[in-house]
């Protein structure tokens, strides 16, 4: 296996481990899969494959208490059709080597206080994820950009050991955010390590233009 694609996945599960901690859910591994023992937040998967090959009977069970519920097939050879599910989406890991660092972009700072996350909230738009704790643990770095005294983008930055995950970019309607200014902040707060995400689309092509690599699909299963 292509070691850029073993961090990019392994760093997505410690994305994991760290907001199930963050939400208080038991976790557990079975047989290449880890898999949550109570609810996850909104938009988190219940189980997620952490090699190739993991028999479908193995998530099966891993789910089956759950009417509705998401299966992250991190290497895209699972097929959960027969068995109710749906495709969500196919997206695809991307790596890109260690940033330089640098100063932090003009108008962009960490969120550091529940008003501050409040506003980060409100524009990401999904609720119930970001809860207050997450300002006390370290791995996480919430950041804002801001238009005054409004929040014109935001992104969270998560140290997962070996490299740092970038995820959940959002802005107002109207504004924009690109990767090269996601790059230009990961730089000032997080250098020296690695970058990994999946993603797909326009917003893969233009990762590709950024520097990263394509590395394999990754696949979200929802029943």
């Amino acid at each position: 296996m292509d070691p850029r694609l073993s961090t990019a996945v392994q760093t997505s599960v410690r994305w994991y481990d760290d907001m199930a901690a963050l939400h208080a859910v038991p976790t557990t591994v079975t047989d290449g899969l880890w898999h949550a023992l109570a609810p996850m937040p909104p938009l988190h998967s219940a189980a997620k494959t952490l090699r190739p090959g993991v028999p479908r009977e193995t998530v099966l069970r891993a789910v089956a208490a759950y009417d509705q519920v998401s299966v992250a097939d991190s290497f895209g050879d699972l097929d959960l059709t027969a068995d109710g599910f749906d495709l969500l989406f196919e997206a695809t890991w991307i790596h890109r080597p260690a940033l330089d660092t640098g100063p932090v972009p003009a108008g962009w700072a960490p969120v550091t206080d529940p008003a501050g996350l409040d506003a980060w909230v409100a524009v990401h738009g999904t609720g119930g994820i970001f809860v207050p704790g997450i300002l006390r643990r370290p791995e996480f770095t919430m950041l804002a950009r801001h238009d005054g005294d409004r929040v014109s983008a935001g992104f969270v930055v998560h140290d997962g050991g070996t490299a740092v995950g970038v995820s959940n970019a959002c802005t107002p309607a109207g504004d924009e955010l690109g990767w090269s200014e996601v790059l230009a902040v990961t730089a000032a707060v997080r250098s020296g390590q690695p970058v990994t995400d999946y993603t797909y689309g326009d917003e893969l092509a233009s990762a590709l233009a950024h520097g990263f690599s394509p590395l394999g699909p990754q696949r979200v299963w929802v029943r």
